[in-house]
């Protein structure tokens, strides 16, 4: 080949395919690890997204509840209201449906006010 021995020729072309096969080890070494740090990016990523998803899942969960028991306050406090009406007397019952509607309201209102502090907060 370079006017070389036939025995120094083969010794080089195995060093040089030794060589490749280091290159080639270290190259896809390499690319192993960085989809393996990507894929743990990912993963965090996506660890990051599904908690805030469930906590929003929480907020509105919460807000339902609350919103459900605003509505049944009111119910409470219309239905006193017309049999107060019916009966052309103040009652108990009127007493006892706006104590659950403030109630309620009070409720809400310190709901709304927790979520949008920890919004500023976080901001």
């Amino acid at each position: 080949m370079f006017g070389l021995d036939v025995q120094v020729e083969i010794a080089l072309l195995g060093l040089i395919q030794a060589i490749a096969v280091a290159v080639i080890g270290v190259i896809s070494v390499r690319n192993i690890n960085q989809r393996k740090k990507l894929a743990d990016r990912e993963f965090e990523y996506q660890k990051e997204i599904n908690e805030r998803v469930e906590k929003r899942a929480k907020l509105r969960a919460e807000e339902s509840r609350l919103s459900m028991e605003m509505m049944i306050a009111t119910l409470n406090l219309s239905e006193a209201i017309a049999i107060a009406e019916r009966d052309n007397k103040q009652n108990d019952i009127i007493t006892s449906a706006l104590n659950g509607a403030v109630k309620t309201r009070e409720n809400y209102t310190q709901f709304v006010n927790k979520v949008v502090s920890d919004h500023i907060a976080k901001n």
